[in-house]
């Protein structure tokens, strides 16, 4: 009898000692669980405030005026991961190139203002690259007389208007400017210049736009052929000083960006 008593205690403390280790293992066991969700939470928010600053750095503000130059930023427009604002006129780039307090980190410029201003020190940003080397054609009805025709040409005191005035000396006394590429377009579009001076993408638009309206327009001179050699530094990549130091891997991409769909378009235009 007083075996059998000890064999029951002892199969009772047993069955004690199991009961009471168990939830003492699943409290632990939750616990790790607990700290390894913790632990990947943290590393995603980590990993997600990390993308942000990212996103945030490299982000960059960019102006440019519409015409030749803004076409090698279709991949940075397509992209969308910057801001791109195009401007008619050099009026609105002169005077975001001499701000003080810069509204954008990258400024497309004529070449010639753009490092006038910064040799004077009327301005916080630096040529970093060329962009666009030329495309001005005068472009006209088919039988127009340079010599005698009524020209409309535009950027009197940026690259344009200089080395059409430089190439086409004898012209100028027909020649009127207008503040920038579209109204020189429209001019000849509506009959009251017989020639324009215009810059591509808009020359190539201007004779597509008129051959629908049943009038013939055609490239009467190529300014670039007529300057000579590889053309001329039209339109400058300039960027805000202390913005380049503090970015210069993202500038490089972008550059690099531009610098690839611009070759490709010429490619393209060698293969037509």
């Amino acid at each position: 009898m007083r075996n059998l008593l000890l064999v029951l205690l002892s199969s009772l403390l047993l069955i004690g000692c199991a009961t009471e280790t168990a939830p003492t293992e699943k409290v632990e066991e939750t616990k790790e669980e607990v700290q390894e969700e913790t632990k990947e939470e943290e590393t995603s928010e980590e990993e997600a405030v990390e993308e942000n600053k990212e996103e945030v750095v490299a982000t960059v503000k960019i102006l440019s005026p519409q015409g030749a130059p803004a076409l090698s930023l279709i991949p940075i427009i397509n992209e969308a991961k910057h801001l791109v604002n195009t401007v008619g006129g050099a009026d609105v780039i002169q005077a975001e190139l001499a701000q003080k307090t810069p509204n954008y980190d990258v400024i497309l410029a004529p070449t010639n203002l753009g490092v006038k201003l910064a040799a004077t020190g009327n301005s916080d940003y630096l040529l970093y690259a060329i962009v666009d080397y030329g495309n001005l054609y005068l472009v006209g009805n088919s039988d127009a007389d340079l010599n005698n025709a009524n020209i409309a040409a535009f950027g009197e005191n940026a690259v344009p208007g200089l080395v059409y005035a430089k190439t086409y000396e004898s012209l100028l006394e027909n020649t009127t400017f207008y503040n920038d590429v579209s109204e020189a377009r429209e001019m000849l579009l509506s009959g009251n210049a017989e020639v324009a001076l215009l810059a591509e993408p808009a020359a190539t638009a201007t004779i597509a736009a008129a051959k629908k309206e049943g009038k013939e327009l055609k490239i009467l001179s190529n300014v670039q052929a007529e300057w000579g050699d590889d053309g001329f530094p039209m339109a400058g990549m300039f960027i805000q000083k202390d913005f380049y130091e503090n970015n210069k891997e993202v500038i490089e991409v972008i550059y690099e960006d531009m610098k690839s769909y611009s070759e490709g378009i010429n490619m393209d235009d060698t293969n037509e």
